[in-house]
């Protein structure tokens, strides 16, 4: 039996230090492909043709109801950058209260729900929200911050 040198110990800390900067890396990778499919909608939305007015001249009706905030924005951005396996309603609590909103749990899970229904949001397997294309295009200049950030953090050197 072989025994151990008290190096294999400052080895065994390294070796782990590598494998916790290699998942780093490979989430930063997801958030990176996120990011990129963001920017294509996005480049796609700002091209868009504008829509031309009634046959009557007038102009046409705009969306009734309420926008989102900016604060649900960022939500939705975190959401989308977080990565392709989707966030949980653990880290969406977490995005709320980055971005000031304070909910109950329940009341939480019925926003969700409804950015489900209105087609932001999709709900993967185990209770994991994702962000769709109309969610990324609503949340826009959010997830342009968000890939900010990130180059911001990479060129540091600091991972999350």
């Amino acid at each position: 039996m072989r025994r151990k040198h008290p190096i294999d110990a400052l080895i065994d800390a390294k070796v782990t230090k590598i494998e916790g900067f290699e998942r780093s890396i490979a989430k930063l990778r997801i958030e990176v492909a996120a990011l990129q499919q963001a920017r294509t909608v996005l480049t796609e939305n700002d091209s868009a043709p504008v829509s031309p007015k009634k046959q009557n001249g007038a102009e046409p009706q705009k969306r009734r109801g309420r926008s989102i905030s900016n604060a649900w924005k960022a939500v939705l951005a975190s959401i989308a950058v977080h990565g392709s396996t989707g966030a949980t309603l653990d880290h969406v609590e977490k995005f709320c209260e980055g971005a000031g909103i304070s909910l109950k749990r329940p009341t939480l899970r019925a926003q969700m729900s409804n950015y489900v229904k209105a087609g932001y949001l999709e709900r993967g397997s185990l209770g994991q929200f994702s962000t769709t294309l109309k969610g990324m295009q609503i949340a826009g200049d959010h997830i342009k911050e968000h890939e900010d950030s990130v180059r911001a953090e990479n060129e540091t050197g600091t991972l999350r």
